[in-house]
């Protein structure tokens, strides 16, 4: 285990490793002087080969994230969050484009399906992303508890004890749920208590 890890679970402290946080900030400040260039040079205008491609290959992206989302939900996925803040960023580039896009006789549309639906979209799946990310912390703490517990009672217990076998099987069961969890395949109901 490395000291990075937790000493109860064996999981990362941090959600990210330790590189990700500098180099993440180093592209998005050497992004804005690429920025600046752009809003300089691009042309105002252009004639586009490929819009309708453009488009509809993005709403089949979209679809596929909006069908994502559910069926994770459906099947009570911890995953539910990774789709669903996939899809929310989708629904707001797509409000975004649609918006900026639009001629004068489609801007109206576009405004009212981006505060309609689009935008309101976009903040149910940042939810459901932050709760499935909260509940899933939760469950992680939760289980370190109850295996700080079970490996108390059973430095307390002779091997064979029945109170021991008994903690070492939910400790067992325990750790198998932090595997499910550490690969997203747990459901997102709480796991019932010992």
């Amino acid at each position: 285990m490395s000291k990075t890890d937790t000493p109860v679970t064996g999981l990362p402290r941090r959600p990210a490793p330790a590189w990700v946080a500098p180099v993440l900030a180093l592209l998005g400040v050497a992004t804005i002087p690429w920025t600046v260039y752009l809003s300089l040079t691009l042309p105002q205008r252009m004639e586009i080969g490929n819009y309708r491609t453009a488009w509809v290959g993005f709403d089949v992206l979209l679809v596929l994230g909006l069908l994502a989302t559910a069926y994770t939900a459906w099947r009570g996925r911890q995953r539910v969050g990774l789709f669903a803040a996939s899809t929310a960023t989708l629904l707001v580039v797509d409000a975004w484009f649609d918006v900026t896009l639009s001629n004068r006789a489609g801007l109206t549309t576009a405004v009212v399906s981006a505060a309609v639906i689009e935008i309101p979209l976009a903040l149910l799946c940042g939810w459901i992303a932050l709760h499935a990310d909260r509940l899933a912390e939760h469950r992680l703490r939760r289980l370190a508890r109850q295996a700080t517990r079970l490996r108390a009672v059973n430095g307390s217990r002779t091997p064979g004890h029945p109170a021991r076998r008994r903690a070492e099987a939910r400790l067992e069961q325990l750790l198998r749920e932090e595997t499910r969890l550490r690969h997203g395949r747990a459901g997102i109901t709480d796991p019932p208590g010992p």
